[in-house]
């Protein structure tokens, strides 16, 4: 929207400078020839002068969305930059086995306001886990935290029983599956997507991630298959199958856990389901942030998030078989 807005100010605008040039000419030499001050070819001279000029003008008219876009570019750029601002500092010890992952009493503050407190639940390989709470209670904050872009203002989130912020973030990165509310989905192609940043996808990885998403039906629909271009912000594809795509660029390296932020906001509950269920059990942990009703996601644990003033309660789906997992807050 606010592209399309750039777009037609500036062309509106330049456009009218176009216009008003010429008419500016005609009207001051018109007037100039009548009272003799020019000449009749001193009048012709300087609107050829215009005519002239006009073929620049209008590339530079053309030119504009791509500046406006640069602009917006540039925009998300330093908003991300900001972000790294509150980056955690890179630990040098490996991951190891064991990725069973502990929040520990975590806060966090932004700034001066407190976007989370006291949050305590235990996420191990192979389980489901819900998070739930109104807008604003941190949900978003939460993922980032466990995905080691921030670092808790107290508490400790802790990796086989070591601080997150002593491991070697990259190798943590490696093995950390996340899917942010906007999927970004890089690259020409559908394959260079899926390949983005990992030159060690294999065939038996990228088939099923593409099963476990059905992006395998969506992409039988296209003829060039995996070389379909996505062109420009992946407009080929809808919002749904934009966020297949994403989710399968997160599965294609078989990821430790598995981060979903609100994926239903452009996706459907059952389609989500179907993914969750299709990794469930024996697979990586999964983390489904979402307002949905949570039963369709069969979780083995369910932390709420009620608000900022509130301590949140992880508890186990009272819907499901009592071999729940129950984590006391």
């Amino acid at each position: 929207v606010r592209l399309d807005l750039a777009r037609s100010s500036y062309q509106w605008a330049l456009q009218s400078v176009v216009v008003l040039s010429a008419l500016a000419v005609l009207v001051v030499g018109g007037v100039g020839v009548i009272d003799g001050s020019r000449s009749l070819g001193e009048l012709f001279a300087f609107y050829a002068a215009v005519a002239l000029i006009r073929p620049s003008l209008d590339t530079t008219v053309r030119s504009m969305p791509s500046i406006a876009a640069g602009r917006l570019a540039r925009d998300r750029l330093t908003a991300l930059r900001r972000m790294a601002e509150i980056a955690v500092a890179p630990g040098n010890e490996p991951l190891g086995d064991d990725l069973t992952i502990e929040v520990d009493a975590v806060g966090f503050d932004h700034g001066a306001t407190p976007v989370l407190r006291d949050v305590s639940f235990c996420i191990r390989q192979g389980t489901v886990t819900v998070v739930r709470g109104p807008n604003g209670a941190g949900k978003t904050t939460l993922v980032r935290l466990l995905c080691g872009l921030y670092e808790p203002t107290i508490g400790q989130i802790r990796i086989g029983g070591r601080p997150l912020a002593q491991i070697d973030q990259a190798e943590f990165h490696r093995q950390v599956g996340v899917v942010f509310q906007e999927a970004i989905v890089a690259g020409e192609t559908i394959r260079e997507a899926l390949d983005y940043g990992d030159h060690e996808v294999t065939p038996d990885s990228l088939g099923h991630a593409l099963a476990v998403t059905g992006f395998d039906r969506i992409l039988s629909a296209f003829p060039d298959g995996l070389d379909t271009r996505l062109g420009a912000g992946s407009v080929r594809l809808s919002g749904g199958e934009r966020q297949r795509l994403a989710i399968a660029q997160a599965l294609v390296r078989r990821p430790a856990p598995l981060l979903l932020d609100e994926p239903t906001n452009h996706l459907d509950a059952e389609a989500v389901a179907a993914v969750v269920a299709g990794l469930a059990g024996g697979g990586p942990a999964i983390v489904v942030v979402t307002h949905e009703d949570s039963r369709r996601f069969r979780p083995d644990l369910i932390v709420e998030l009620p608000g900022r003033s509130n301590r949140p309660s992880p508890t186990p789906d009272p819907a499901l078989e009592s071999d729940s997992q129950e984590v006391a807050p």
